[in-house]
């Protein structure tokens, strides 16, 4: 897996968001800051 560099574009995907709706990256939060969190849960 590469890791992202700064510039870097994110790659695209589809996540649930946390009031049900989904939300598709990078496109929603493209022009502002944003911090993408990946919880792999509780085991």
């Amino acid at each position: 897996m590469k890791t992202l560099e700064p510039g870097d574009r994110f790659p695209s995907m589809s996540a649930p968001a946390v009031d049900g709706s989904h939300f598709d990256l990078p496109d929603d939060v493209e022009g502002i800051r944003a911090v993408v969190v990946f919880y792999r849960g509780h085991w």
